[in-house]
């Protein structure tokens, strides 16, 4: 999610056996990233879309894996993003929204009064039905 010109999508690619889907709502982010995608020859692993994390445009169930690193403060209504990524999520699905150190400045600018802007990360863990637990687990590091 907020994959932008799709480095993590083809690191994630290219140290696993995944297909990887690089979504970002931004047509000039698409653009780098299927450049990106096509100078890395990974054109049948890494699929850049251009879509908005609050409609993401997949069935429910999607994914085994959810990443995103510095883009949640662009997300225009959190409730309904992580509502997003746990329908897209399998069950036993992970996802891992972090907010991403590198983009300290970005962050400060951009983030509602009230929000920190220390360097954490979130993991969402979808539980299957009736198997009891429904915390998701969450880390918070500096």
């Amino acid at each position: 999610m907020g994959s932008g010109p799709a480095p993590l999508a083809i690191a994630i690619a290219l140290l696993s056996n995944l297909r990887v889907t690089a979504l970002d709502s931004s047509r000039e982010m698409h653009a780098l990233a299927m450049q990106n995608v096509q100078a890395r020859g990974l054109p049948l692993r890494v699929i850049p879309v251009i879509a908005d994390v609050h409609a993401i445009p997949v069935g429910d169930g999607a994914f085994d894996l959810v990443v995103s690193l510095g883009s949640y403060h662009f997300w225009q209504d959190l409730p309904t993003a992580f509502t997003e990524i746990l329908r897209v999520m399998k069950p036993g699905g992970t996802a891992y929204i972090g907010g991403g150190a590198e983009h300290h400045r970005l962050r400060q600018k951009s983030l509602p009064s009230g929000r920190s802007g220390g360097s954490w990360t979130i993991r969402i863990t979808r539980h299957a039905p009736g198997s009891g637990s429904s915390c998701p687990g969450r880390s918070r590091h500096r």
